[in-house]
């Protein structure tokens, strides 16, 4: 969470607040994209996963082809837009 959110933290119930235990600056919030927009290595055309600006594998969850798909729908219904690929 970035400094931008702790005003949030008072509207959340408990059990999200032990998910949201770790602080960054906004430098450090920001750290992450900046690598991925400019480190030689990062080639999206590949897929990339970053975490504190390292490339890292990601979760076998979020590699999870059939939760993408639900997920892409969830949000074509949520936001009543139709996104193609």
């Amino acid at each position: 969470m970035s400094e931008g959110g702790k005003p949030l933290l008072e509207t959340l119930p408990e059990s999200v607040l032990k998910v949201f235990n770790t602080f960054k600056s906004i430098d450090q919030g920001a750290s992450t994209t900046m690598v991925a927009a400019f480190d030689p290595k990062c080639k999206p055309e590949d897929g990339m996963f970053l975490s504190d600006c390292q490339l890292v594998s990601p979760s076998a969850w979020a590699m999870d082809e059939r939760s993408a798909q639900r997920l892409w729908l969830l949000s074509q219904d949520l936001t009543g837009c139709e996104f193609q690929l």
